[in-house]
């Protein structure tokens, strides 16, 4: 902590705020999961999640899993790694154009 604010005194250009996830944390709590099935069901920690919704860290791939599952209504059966690999499949075919 006192590493991440001597940083922040010395250089101020470098610092980063990360995206707002107010809408994904009010989305979450409407349909009344917890960070902790949240996590399990993104496949990530607890700590990731809350970090996230904390916006203490800018953590992209969780990030974007966490918005699809949200577009997706968040089910409770939602696969994480079916996402990722259906995103890659997309941008390959989004370069070979």
């Amino acid at each position: 902590m006192a590493r991440e604010a001597y940083r922040a005194l010395m250089r101020p250009h470098e610092i980063r705020r990360p995206e707002d996830a107010s809408e994904l944390v009010a989305a979450r709590r409407a349909a009344k999961v917890s960070q902790v099935r949240a996590a399990s069901i993104l496949g990530t920690s607890e700590k990731y999640i809350s970090m996230l919704e904390r916006g203490q860290r800018e953590l992209k791939p969780i990030r974007r899993a966490y918005e699809a599952w949200v577009e997706a209504g968040l089910p409770l059966d939602w696969d994480r790694q079916a996402f990722e690999a259906e995103r890659k499949m997309d941008s390959k075919k989004h370069l070979a154009k």
